[in-house]
């Protein structure tokens, strides 16, 4: 406005219109304050990391409805002045309001809950960054000729089982990121026959210390021991450490590719380490 520091938008400048327009005006205002102030503009609001030992309340709180929490009236006879109709909530009724939230920007399960074969489950996974060699073929050896970092930055992971999705998309519709969960994630398969044709689809097989993944005729594996970890493809043999620290790499019989990266034997391992510890009865099959 006019007046040094006094920002005004939304109907008292445009007349009445729309909520979306006003919204827009008070982050153009919120920019500008910003701007003055010589503050940072956030954009977005960081996603709030939650404690592995509140999942529990959060997935709770998705499994039954609380009713919102109602503001107190003031009574008709005392409406003939400037006092707020809609009186605010007391603490105790905010905090309980508070926690009707379900979490959604930091634990989306929503294909978990939507799916009608319950083919989509979730699991826990400790947040990782491991930078990792890739690996060359030169004269018979395999040698490092550079660095990539793999990162797994969100706790809460989705695993798709192949064998119970009839592929009816009840988990596109509601997804709330614009994703089709059971082609995007992970997808494990319980059958070994179903695996072995896998029919060009990138499938996990988790038995107790192996993972095998599989798409068409190309398979790898990642076993897991005591000690570390192998990951074998057709061309390659690749031993790590806990730190997944390369200790050996040998070339195997197939015909090897220009580089090797090991961020599949990651994936991999990802997928083990949520199957064994979310989800473990899984192994049974």
């Amino acid at each position: 406005t006019s007046v040094p520091g006094v920002y005004a938008g939304g109907d008292a400048v445009t007349g009445p219109a729309t909520v979306i327009g006003a919204c827009a005006e008070g982050a153009a205002a919120a920019r500008a304050i910003c701007a003055e102030l010589g503050l940072p503009v956030c954009e977005n609001t960081p996603a709030v990391p939650i404690a592995g030992d509140e999942f529990s309340a959060v997935k709770d709180s998705r499994s039954r409805r609380a009713d919102p929490e109602r503001e107190g009236h003031i009574a008709l006879e005392a409406r003939g002045g400037f006092a707020l109709v809609e009186q605010t909530l007391s603490a105790e009724a905010a905090m309980k309001e508070a926690k009707r939230c379900l979490q959604c920007q930091t634990v989306c399960r929503k294909c978990v809950d939507v799916c009608p074969n319950r083919a989509n489950f979730s699991f826990e996974l400790p947040p990782v960054s491991v930078t990792l060699p890739l690996l060359s073929a030169s004269l018979g050896t395999l040698r490092s000729t550079g660095r990539e970092v793999f990162s797994i930055g969100q706790g809460e992971q989705i695993i798709h089982i192949d064998d119970f999705c009839n592929e009816c998309g009840n988990c596109g519709v509601f997804c709330v990121h614009h994703g089709l969960p059971y082609r995007d994630k992970p997808t494990l398969c319980l059958d070994e026959g179903r695996f072995a044709a896998s029919g060009g689809k990138d499938l996990f097989r988790v038995t107790p210390r192996k993972v095998r993944r599989r798409a068409g005729d190309t398979e790898e594996s990642l076993s897991v021991s005591d000690r570390g970890y192998l990951y074998e493809t057709g061309w390659a043999s690749v031993e790590m450490d806990r730190g997944f620290r390369v200790t050996s790499a040998k070339l195997g019989n197939a015909g090897a590719p220009e580089n090797l990266s090991l961020r599949g034997a990651m994936e991999m391992w990802a997928v083990y380490s949520g199957v064994s510890s979310s989800l473990s009865w899984l192994l049974d099959y």
